[in-house]
């Protein structure tokens, strides 16, 4: 994004009066990162309320702020267009000021999304004074339509016509904030509460430091700022409750809100994107001051994203959605904000998740990454959206009406005998409602189970990686979800549920909703059990059997690179349950779930996949027995509390017992030993030492250099990176555990980089910019260096260097008509100075009184001096005639010669 400020100046006269009033000009380009796209152009003009100056600045994400004048109460904008000094160039852009998901201004509205109100639209109405309440601000957003008749189609067919290129935010404030707001995070664009949240409110050592996974250049991270401030994920894929019961989104999951010159508008692409920055912040290639640039944009990513979910006041109720690709990656921003704040609100609301995702309220439902794994009737998570379902009584729904009908008319399951081709269509998302197996129903493994992977692996991959995480996460589902499709593939067996009779897999049987059509033993002898439709009718048999561990294909696109090709080592760092632990056989009540919900009242809640089983549970005390209290609600907990549970069931073998220590951890893990320095580098050391222990478990470890600026680990080892060559550093480790205590440091040691003695690659290409009768501008291209290049030497005749830290610099008192030689070179951080470039002569200009000299020899009216060996500047005047010269020992250049007319060139032997 590149911007610019002007000023315009406007002179109204009243009965003599001269009143001078102020508009200032912001111009805001987003650069397209996509092809066949181009730039969204912003161009804003604002004035304070009482006609003065405003006052502007920058968020750390870059973002604006635009406060009045002092004084004044209200900033005016006069105007806000597109691009507008270039005939060709036609767009729309439209403004909203705190606009709402369900009733919004941005876009023309042509495609009907459902939550279009043109009123909302401020720019129709421009000039408007916008006056913020102390405490809060007024976020106007303004977004840029695409132009495909000039560029090319937005997306889908669903959303071609109507489409975002980009966001730009700008916050009126009502007064400047402290520091400019460099410090700042920008506050959310939607929501009925503003937060304003500098780099103070997050706990920065949190992000960990990994050798193995890639970080990004200055210019990447700058890439990731433009990418996130400029894009914003709350039009279409959250649920609004529009009306009491009635649950919509908008734009086919908000894939035409998406900043499509930015991200992909599909839903698990975005996800991609934001994961793949998520991770490059995992890296310890990057420093913590590089890394802030990109990671200030995705914090008001995810703020904005939190308060579209839950900041809605007496508005109408939002939910987190779940389906096909288009609603994946809402829900790791916000977690990433919640993880890295030290005030735990945000951490305690999105910890609730893990408790309602899969409960009969679609206000508390889990976002796609979370409620499309649900833990079986065998203690498998498994796959899909749709359990348990609401129901009215032993009435099915709609869901489980569509499980068996697509699988009945795609052909794919063990036993048809149709002969038709497999075929995957309808509802390619639905869960297997009798929690035996993994979805769709068409065919488990394939079409959204592909898509939706990726995602998920990058969440268990974040959660296992940075430890505070998994803490918001409050569940390891994700991670032990992946495990199993990485190591075991799809999960379809044991499942006892009868298939499609063979009399009924003609076309002539349509077992779809209450108008089972053609179908001789559906309820009978395969389908739902109409005594109690929870169930199927089983008979042993199974449905798709025959593919049970076979490996599933993740679409390769929505896959993150670092979470895939490192899997092997991230996964080798999670000390959790496996599926292995959780797989009960047939017969077998599932082991009860435990979470905490965390706030001001910590209460413990209970969960068992198996339908009807009782939970028993005890408070520190021994395992609990069938006669122990029966779990009814949420159970209040106090610090240092253990929970034990175990689920019972008639008719079924008891459960395992599963024991949580809840509370506030108050011990620190031990002081790690053993300190060993390995593999010095110029700018880098491997540091290894033995594991620390704790009451609860280890979370990671903090390395720190000189005592000052911690780097995060969740191994026992890490790698050191932007440190100086051939310099000392003192390192020592503490450990810390979920509850952030954290150990003493360890004792030092000390470790030495290895000295840099190769020197840079001499400087290329010089070249002169402007010269006058005192001053020579030089340039050149920069020297690359093993390390870094520090400054350049400029040397004058050979001698006198000037020390420049630039590719430019402008040499000054010199003497006019005088030539001179220069040659250049660099030195690196060590001082190591690469040999002198090729030399480069420049001659300044005659001073405005001195005559024409060439070494002392006054120049004719031709301004030729002949000196003998020096010949000097001559000029070749425009008529007829030939030259034949011999340059052997001479050297010539042409040049603009000491007056502007004629054809001159200079020669000297």
């Amino acid at each position: 994004m590149s911007s610019k400020f002007n000023q315009l100046f406007a002179l109204c006269t009243f009965a003599g009066i001269t009143i001078t009033s102020v508009a200032q000009d912001l111009s805001v380009i987003v650069t397209a990162d996509t092809a066949l796209s181009r730039d969204a152009h912003f161009n804003w003009s604002f004035q304070s309320s009482g006609g003065n100056d405003v006052q502007m600045g920058q968020f750390a994400c870059g973002s604006y702020w635009i406060a009045p004048a002092n004084g004044d109460s209200g900033v005016k904008v006069l105007s806000l267009t597109g691009k507008t000094d270039d005939p060709n160039w036609h767009d729309f852009v439209s403004c909203d000021a705190d606009p709402l998901i369900e009733s919004h201004g941005l876009l023309d509205g042509s495609n009907h999304y459902g939550n279009y109100n043109a009123a909302e639209n401020i720019i129709p109405n421009l000039p408007l004074t916008f006056t913020p309440t102390t405490g809060s601000c007024i976020s106007l957003v303004a977004a840029m339509q695409r132009n495909e008749a000039e560029t090319s189609n937005g997306g889908t067919s669903a959303i071609v016509g109507e489409v975002v290129d980009a966001y730009c935010v700008v916050t009126i404030l009502p007064q400047p904030p402290s520091n400019g707001g460099s410090d700042m995070i920008r506050p959310n664009a939607v929501g009925v509460t503003k937060e304003f949240l500098t780099w103070d409110d997050f706990d920065l050592t949190r992000i960990p430091a990994y050798s193995f996974i890639s970080g990004k250049t200055t210019a990447q991270w700058q890439q990731a700022q433009t990418r996130w401030r400029s894009s914003i994920e709350v039009f279409g894929p959250l649920l609004t409750e529009t009306s009491p019961g009635n649950w919509e989104y908008f734009s086919e999951g908000g894939r035409a809100f998406r900043a499509a010159i930015l991200i992909p508008n599909y839903g698990s692409g975005a996800a991609k994107t934001f994961n793949d920055d998520l991770f490059a912040l995992f890296s310890s290639q990057n420093t913590l001051e590089q890394k802030k640039i990109g990671l200030a944009s995705m914090l008001a990513y995810g703020l904005d994203l939190y308060h579209a979910r839950y900041d809605y006041g007496s508005g109408n109720r939002r939910a987190w959605a779940s389906g096909a690709g288009q609603r994946s990656g809402q829900f790791l921003p916000p977690v990433l904000l919640a993880a890295l704040s030290i005030d735990e609100t945000k951490a305690d609301e999105l910890r609730k998740v893990a408790i309602t995702n899969h409960g009969d309220n679609t206000a508390d439902l889990g976002p796609q990454e979370l409620r499309q794994i649900t833990r079986g009737v065998t203690g498998v998570l498994l796959w899909g959206d749709g359990p348990p379902y609401l129901r009215n009584g032993n009435t099915m729904t709609d869901l489980e009406w569509r499980h068996w009908s697509n699988m009945k008319v795609s052909h794919c399951f063990d036993t048809d005998i149709t002969g038709l081709s497999c075929t995957q269509t309808k509802k390619k998302t639905a869960a297997d409602p009798y929690g035996y197996i993994d979805g769709p129903a068409e065919k488990p493994g394939t079409q959204y189970m592909q898509v939706s992977f990726g995602s998920v692996r990058a969440l268990a991959a974040a959660m296992i990686l940075m430890p505070n995480i998994r803490s918001v996460v409050n569940t390891n589902d994700p991670i032990e979800y992946a495990d199993r499709i990485i190591r075991h593939g799809i999960w379809t067996y044991p499942d006892p549920v009868a298939p499609v009779a063979v009399i009924d897999q003609t076309e002539a049987c349509n077992p779809y909703y209450t108008q089972v059509s053609g179908c001789n033993e559906w309820g009978v002898t395969w389908g739902a059990d109409p005594s109690d439709v929870r169930f199927a009718i089983e008979d042993g048999t199974g449905r798709f059997t025959s593919i049970n561990g076979n490996t599933i294909n993740p679409t390769t696109s929505y896959e993150s690179p670092e979470a895939k090709n490192n899997w092997s080592t991230i996964i080798a760092l999670y000390n959790g349950e496996t599926f292995e632990d959780n797989a009960v056989p047939l017969g077998t009540v599932v082991a009860p779930r435990i979470y905490l919900e965390t706030g001001a009242t910590p209460k413990v809640h209970l969960q068992c996949s198996t339908p009807d089983a009782q939970i028993r549970y005890t408070l520190d005390g021994p395992d609990p027995t069938a006669s122990s209290t029966l779990y009814t609600g949420p159970i209040s907990i106090l610090n240092g509390g253990e929970v034990r549970a175990k689920a019972f069931l008639a008719g079924k073998v008891a459960s395992a017992v599963q024991v949580q220590k809840f509370g506030t951890d108050s011990t620190p893990p031990s002081v790690p030993e053993n300190l060993v320095s390995v593999n010095p580098t110029l700018t880098s050391v491997e540091l290894n030492w033995s594991p620390s222990t704790d009451d609860f478990s280890v979370s990671g470890y903090k390395i720190y250099i000189n005592g000052n600026d911690p780097i995060t680990s969740g191994l026992t080892s890490a790698t050191i990176n932007g440190l100086d060559p051939h310099t000392t550093y003192t390192l020592t480790v503490s450990a810390f555990d979920a509850s952030g205590n954290e150990s003493t440091q360890s004792s030092s040691i000390s470790v030495t980089t290895l000295s840099d003695t190769t020197p840079p690659s001499k400087p290329i290409r010089l070249g002169t910019s402007s010269v006058t009768a005192t001053t020579i501008n030089l340039t050149w291209f920069a020297a690359s260096d093993n390390v870094e290049v520090g400054s350049y030497k400029v040397y004058i005749n050979g001698n006198n260097p000037i020390s420049v830290n630039e590719t430019s610099t402008t040499i000054t008192g010199l003497s006019p008509q005088t030539l001179y030689l220069f040659t250049v070179s660099a030195l690196d951080t060590s001082l190591n100075e690469s040999e002198q470039s090729s030399s480069i002569q420049a001659m300044t200009s005659v001073g405005t009184s001195e005559p024409l000299k060439w070494l002392g020899y006054t120049a004719d009216a031709n301004g030729d001096a002949n000196t003998g060996d020096w010949i000097g500047w001559v000029n070749l005047k425009m008529k007829p005639w030939a030259w034949n010269y011999s340059l052997e020992s001479w050297i010539y250049a042409t040049g603009s010669g000491p007056v502007t007319s004629g054809a001159w060139v200079y020669i000297r032997r």
